[in-house]
């Protein structure tokens, strides 16, 4: 929740910052395209930022070069039934 007010603060201080930049280049003399341009960025990140904040649903197998220990039931001869032990699986 913290992540998302930081962001959204962000963003309208950015605006705020290229609108008055907007303002003063426009009567300096031309220079509101590469700040409207810097504007145009800024909310890009932005809702980028915002868009990945997000996490991801889980579905189906994990990737390859992925491992787990699962706890298995594995016959011992020494002790003649089932014991539990911990094997790796990569998949």
């Amino acid at each position: 929740m913290f992540k998302k007010i930081a962001v959204t603060a962000l963003a309208v201080a950015t605006i705020a910052t290229a609108t008055v930049s907007t303002s003063t280049s426009a009567q300096a003399g031309g220079g509101g395209i590469a700040a409207g341009i810097i504007a145009g960025a800024a909310i890009l990140g932005v809702g980028a930022a915002i868009a990945n904040s997000h996490p991801r649903p889980y579905y189906g197998h994990r990737v390859r070069g992925y491992c787990e220990v699962r706890k298995v039931r594995v016959w011992s001869p020494r002790r003649g039934h089932y014991v539990w032990r911990n094997r790796e699986f990569c998949y």
